[in-house]
């Protein structure tokens, strides 16, 4: 394999990051955990917090280094499997954008919050889910060094860095955002999935040979 340059390995990781943060979306799991732990304290709300994160990058990245050889196993073509995880990307982007508003939590009950909620649905599949597997599986099957697989990766990282850094000021972050600038954003990742899911889409109609 041939060794990158630079201008491909800062694109790279700029793709991968950029891609992964739209499937991902921290916004949206910012509320949805501020949603299910906020009668938590501070120490229980962080250890949920470091459990679903750890969880949900273990599962990823081995995703990421296996997923590919798995396909061979089972005989599923890359291209295939780009189609339907544009579709897939599609639809989770549309539903973002027309779906229903952002509602913040408020309750005057105390909830008892089991620590099975990190596992299911905290780390999967609202951190990784299908969408975030089957770009992640993209990226690095597509990237054709190992340097260029470690910066996949290292992009990845710093996606996971970044959802720590939102959890831990989650609180912090809703008191200052009223609820019509998190429907903006909200609205605002589901346009860039949507983009993203076109063009993994027509990546794997393109390498189908469907059209010549």
């Amino acid at each position: 394999m041939l060794s990158p340059n630079s201008s491909s390995i800062v694109s790279t990781s700029l793709l991968a990051f950029f891609s992964l943060f739209s499937v991902i979306n921290p916004i949206k799991f910012v509320i949805v955990f501020l949603s299910m732990t906020y009668f938590c304290n501070k120490q229980r709300r962080n250890q949920l917090a470091n459990r679903a994160i750890f969880i949900a990058l273990l599962t990823l990245m081995v995703s990421m280094l296996v997923g590919e050889y798995i396909f061979e196993f089972l005989q599923i073509k890359m291209y295939a499997f780009k189609m339907a995880g544009g579709t897939l990307l599609a639809i989770n982007g549309v539903n973002m954008i027309l779906g229903q508003d952002i509602e913040l939590p408020s309750s005057d009950k105390v909830q008892e919050v089991n620590d099975d909620i990190a596992v299911f649905p905290l780390a999967i599949p609202i951190i990784t889910g299908p969408g975030a597997i089957s770009t992640g599986i993209v990226l690095f099957s597509d990237s054709h060094s190992l340097i260029l697989k470690g910066v996949v990766l290292l992009a990845t990282l710093a996606n996971f860095v970044l959802i720590f850094i939102l959890l831990h000021l989650s609180y912090t972050i809703a008191n200052k955002l009223n609820k019509v600038a998190l429907n903006i954003l909200y609205r605002s990742c589901g346009l860039l999935l949507s983009a993203l899911a076109i063009n993994v889409f027509i990546s794997g109609l393109n390498e189908s040979g469907l059209f010549g």
